[in-house]
């Protein structure tokens, strides 16, 4: 596990939301830079997205600290990325 790329799902889920023409992208923080910050692709609106270790499993947390999903679950995740800028992601 130390040769895993620790910011994998960050990665991934930013990969995922650019399909769907989300710009998304890694950001410092005093987390050790486990954020994303998603933005609209056209209005002044966007989210982070968090990742943290809780219970020992990688989960996506909200800019709020509300647990989204299991790291594992990208789709899970860009459907609530979606949601939250109010896109159509289909």
């Amino acid at each position: 596990m130390d040769d895993e790329d620790p910011l994998g799902p960050l990665r991934e889920l930013a990969e995922a939301l650019g399909k769907y023409g989300v710009p998304a992208r890694l950001r410092d923080s005093d987390q050790e830079g486990r954020v994303l910050r998603a933005s609209h692709p056209e209005a002044p609106l966007s989210t982070d997205v968090h990742l943290q270790t809780i219970n020992g499993e990688a989960c996506f947390l909200s800019e709020w600290g509300s647990i989204i999903c299991s790291a594992e679950n990208v789709a899970e995740a860009v459907a609530y990325v979606a949601r939250l800028l109010s896109l159509r992601i289909s």
